[in-house]
């Protein structure tokens, strides 16, 4: 690692000498930005990085230049960086795939992270003339729905470099894009730059025919099953409570992306615990509500995630009711505490 940005394994946000710009320029290496980027006053610059000669190792999405391992330059905060290159493996063999050029979007097979940190970035590619054609570097075994999403934004399957944990990209010419959300300059908060979550939504709701014309009138409770952890202990419980009271119940994980966007334009209320799920409110229209069931400590957690500010951008109204979690912030759902949040904020019941 160059010593260009603080490298503390804590939260600490990155200023505008990201190791890899800091790289780029020391070695006459383009670091290009757009008009598009100047409205958005963060600390994390939003630029598109070139280096020559560069490795990608398929487990981490790192690249590699000169022997220096560029790793601020898709991870979020010190901590997650650090925890990739402890893992870091050069010892066990690996398939090499050899490129001209590449365009390194990273990958995270989980749906809230991957819309977070990888989609985001692709807005790149429609920005800059000379990447429209240009492969696209992420990680293999995405789900469908992924997949059509980043076709959706330029990136369709054909066009995709997909690397196993063991395999490396070699190649020539690499382009890297800095993480297109950012922290505000006080580095208090991480937020995606509104008018970028807008642009998400609008792109997605253009290629599944645009937005509802009807009044949305469903209410709809989120599941959140088959994960490691945020699940909900008492899961049964609150099912059966919703499903009595007329709730809409669905899994987002077994829908395909159209039935997404049309239960999400369809809707008026939702419910579900905090995780990735909760992303089918990107496609919601203006004035939709959610109410996030969510533990303490992830309420304060500094994230990237939908989040009250990045809702807000989309004209959503998002509220938190707080529960009780254990070490792996699985939730535990009072019924009584929730019959009376739903009454105090209007939702049916």
């Amino acid at each position: 690692m160059s010593s260009g940005a603080a490298f503390d394994g804590d939260a600490t946000p990155y200023a505008a000498d990201l190791d890899i710009i800091a790289f780029c320029r020391t070695r006459g290496l383009p670091v290009r930005t757009h008009p598009f980027f100047r409205d958005m006053d963060k600390r994390w610059p939003a630029v598109l990085c070139e280096l020559k000669d560069a490795t990608v190792l398929g487990q981490y999405f790192i690249p590699i230049c000169e022997g220096q391992l560029l790793a601020d330059c898709l991870c979020y905060d010190g901590a997650r960086a650090r925890r990739k290159l402890s893992l870091r493996d050069d010892t066990g063999p690996r398939r090499v795939i050899r490129t001209e050029q590449a365009f390194l979007l990273g990958g995270d097979r989980t749906w809230g992270h991957f819309i977070v940190f990888n989609v985001m970035r692709t807005i790149h590619l429609q920005l800059f003339d000379h990447l429209r054609d240009v492969p696209v570097v992420t990680n293999a075994g995405l789900q469908p729905s992924l997949r059509e999403i980043l076709s959706i934004f330029g990136c369709p399957s054909g066009r995709l470099i997909e690397l196993e944990e063991n395999d490396a990209l070699a190649c020539e010419k690499l382009y890297v894009p800095t993480i297109a959300g950012g922290s505000t300059m006080d580095g208090k908060e991480l937020f995606i730059p509104d008018k970028l979550a807008r642009l998400y939504r609008a792109m997605i709701l253009e290629a599944h025919g645009g937005p509802h014309t009807t009044t949305p009138t469903e209410a709809v409770y989120l599941l959140r099953r088959n994960t490691k952890t945020k699940l909900i202990v008492n899961d049964a419980n609150v099912t059966a409570f919703f499903a009595k009271r007329g709730y809409l119940v669905v899994d987002p994980a077994q829908m395909s992306l159209a039935e997404q966007v049309d239960l999400a334009q369809r809707a008026k209320y939702m419910v579900s615990a905090m995780g990735s799920q909760v992303h089918i409110m990107d496609f919601s229209r203006p004035g939709t509500k959610l109410l996030e069931f969510i533990s303490e400590e992830h309420l304060y957690q500094r994230s990237f995630g939908p989040g009250p500010k990045r809702f807000a951008a989309l004209g959503l109204d998002n509220v938190h009711m707080i529960c009780d979690a254990d070490a792996d912030n699985n939730l535990t759902i009072n019924l009584d505490q929730l019959s009376t949040v739903l009454v105090d904020l209007g939702y049916p019941v």
